[in-house]
C-alpha cells in the first residue's frame, strides 16, 4: 500500500515511543486495526485519570479525534478532524491530542 500517504504502522510506533511518559502520567492506551477494507484504519484510545481521547487515522491520511472529561462531566466531547501527509502530521495529531487531555502543558 505504499501509494497511500500514511502508514498504520506509524500509529503503532509513535505511541510505542509514548509509553513510558504515558504510564508515568497515569494514561493508559491500546491501538486497534480495522478490518481490512478499500480504506484501512487504525485506532488509539488514551485514557488519562481525568479525560479519554481517540484518534482514528486512515492509510489516505485523514483523522478523526475526539475528546473529554471523564464522566459526569463528559457530555462536553469535541472533535476535529485532520488531513495527514506523513509521519510529522501523524506526531502532532498526537502531541495535540496529549496536549487536549492534559498529558503536557
Amino acid at each position: 500500500m505504499d501509494h497511500w500517504p500514511l502508514s498504520l504502522d506509524w500509529l503503532e510506533r509513535e505511541t510505542a515511543a509514548r509509553d513510558q511518559s504515558w504510564r508515568a502520567s497515569q494514561a493508559i492506551w491500546k491501538v486497534t486495526r480495522g478490518r481490512i477494507t478499500d480504506k484501512p484504519s487504525a485506532w488509539l484510545d488514551l485514557d488519562t485519570p481525568t479525560a479519554s481521547g481517540q484518534l482514528i487515522v486512515w492509510v489516505s491520511g485523514e483523522a478523526e479525534m475526539v475528546w473529554g472529561p471523564l464522566p459526569p462531566a463528559g457530555q462536553d466531547v469535541q472533535q476535529e478532524h485532520y488531513e495527514l501527509t506523513g509521519p510529522e502530521g501523524l506526531r502532532w495529531c498526537l502531541d495535540d491530542l496529549e496536549t487536549r487531555l492534559g498529558l503536557r502543558p
